[in-house]
């Protein structure tokens, strides 16, 4: 349900504006060196990954509609919606004191550290594809504990059954409203919802793009704002290749071929 929506942004009218809006479609070239400039922790690691033809530690994935082999990605220039759910949770994370300090979900990337989960997504939709997300050195990036947010937390509160009981109680998707309607409610006034969904007393992490450590942590859910570079997974290996040796890398078309 929250995986599945946020991983593979569909091909719906709305949607599809949105992505367009966020989106620039790049050369090679440009792709190059935009990583040269601006994820240098990345280009070193992929030139000493490739040519010890080992995997790169810095991989992070996402599965959404092709928009090319190369794109420049801003989520920050648009608001995302949560896809196939309601976005009530969306907007209690973006504005809870304890979430100040991670990146908004609602200006975010949704990615995965998984490459199969994220391959599964691309694939059941038309025209999908698998891209790897490469954010510029000392990006911000939230981690889940899990590989979906939504089963992230302890269970004192099922975060999916609150997100549908604000959508059945008609409550504005706003912050004021959620957060009177749950203070004022004999089912939720109980409970501190601030604390409830802690993300650091739930297992999160803030880590900063780079520390290979910090990222290389098995099938987690993770998100992060701010420009960063998408290289669709088919000419990855030609991307790095075009990079460890850009002579040579040139001498081929865009499209990697001969």
């Amino acid at each position: 349900m929250g995986l599945f929506g946020m991983l593979l942004e569909g091909p719906g009218s709305n949607r599809s504006k949105v992505m367009g809006k966020m989106n620039t479609p790049i050369n090679l070239q440009d792709a190059i060196e935009w990583v040269k400039t601006n994820s240098v922790n990345f280009y070193n690691e992929l030139i000493d990954s490739y040519e010890k033809k080992r995997q790169n530690k810095l991989l992070i994935y996402k599965g959404m509609t092709s928009c090319g082999p190369y794109i420049l990605s801003d989520p920050s220039k648009i608001q995302r919606e949560s896809a196939n759910t309601y976005n009530y949770y969306t907007v209690l994370f973006d504005n809870l004191p304890s979430w100040s300090e991670y990146p908004k979900r609602s200006k975010s990337l949704i990615c995965t550290s998984e490459l199969n989960i994220a391959f599964g997504y691309s694939d059941t939709k038309e025209n999908g594809a698998l891209y790897i997300v490469i954010p510029k050195d000392n990006t911000k990036i939230g981690i889940c504990p899990t590989y979906d947010i939504w089963d992230a937390f302890d269970g004192k509160l099922d975060l999916i059954a609150l997100n549908n009981k604000l959508h059945q109680g008609g409550v504005p998707v706003d912050y004021d409203s959620i957060i009177s309607y749950l203070q004022n409610s004999a089912q939720f006034k109980k409970y501190d919802i601030n604390k409830v969904f802690d993300p650091n007393k739930n297992g999160f992490k803030l880590v900063t793009y780079g520390k290979v450590e910090s990222l290389f942590l098995g099938n987690q859910e993770m998100w992060m704002s701010g420009e960063c570079l998408l290289v669709n997974y088919d000419f990855y290996q030609y991307f790095a290749f075009s990079a460890s040796d850009e002579t040579s890398a040139f001498k081929f078309s865009e499209d990697g071929e001969i």
